[in-house]
């Protein structure tokens, strides 16, 4: 046993073990056509990418009946939770621009597209990408346009993409040997450069 002076234990707030909470936002935006960078776009005015305040996930609408025909413009890397675009919408991912949804938990991972989602691929990669299992249902389409670069893939290969509705067509790499495929609907190769489906090895289902 040591014996002596007891000494005061001071705690630096950088290890505190308070939890980090988690919430939802919804993010609806506001309507017309602009880029998704845009904080006047969406209601609360703040542009959804999750993380950013700390502990934030998003709930993304498209734009929920607001306007027809509007169409929103990913330019740089964007995380969100849940997807939802109206008929006669259209998210466009730009060159070199990704989009990934994620099924964290406190989101569902789910893709409800009943308009377009653009891939427009030209000299550098555009990606659509899920980190868990991702559902996607609706009767829009999902068109990968302007390129080999166009990618769908998966974080981890045992994330699956189940396709319940959605028609994918166009050019480039869905899978990329890195994601499972679940389609219950229509996969069209239909321009003169190159589709490639390649699942992980666990493959298709």
């Amino acid at each position: 046993m040591l014996l002596g002076t007891p000494q005061q234990i001071e705690f630096s707030p950088f290890f505190s073990t308070e939890p980090i909470v988690i919430s939802q936002v919804s993010a609806v935006w506001i309507g017309g056509s602009g880029s998704w960078n845009e904080p006047a776009k969406w209601s609360g005015g703040v542009v959804p990418n999750n993380g950013l305040p700390a502990g934030t996930t998003y709930n993304v609408f498209i734009d929920n009946g607001n306007v027809n025909f509007s169409t929103v413009t990913i330019t740089t890397p964007i995380s969100i939770d849940d997807l939802s675009i109206s008929t006669n919408d259209t998210l466009t991912i730009n060159n070199g621009a990704s989009l990934t949804v994620v099924n964290s938990g406190t989101g569902t991972g789910a893709i409800s597209n009943n308009g377009i989602i653009r891939l427009s691929g030209g000299p550098n990669f555009t990606d659509l990408i899920i980190d868990g299992d991702v559902y996607v249902m609706g009767n829009g389409t999902i068109h990968m346009f302007g390129g080999i670069k166009n990618r769908i893939y998966a974080l981890s290969a045992t994330d699956t993409l189940t396709n319940d509705g959605n028609t994918i067509h166009g050019s480039g790499n869905i899978g990329n040997n890195s994601m499972t495929l679940n389609n219950q609907s229509t996969i069209r190769a239909n321009t003169f450069e190159t589709l490639t489906i390649d699942p992980a090895g666990s493959g298709c289902i």
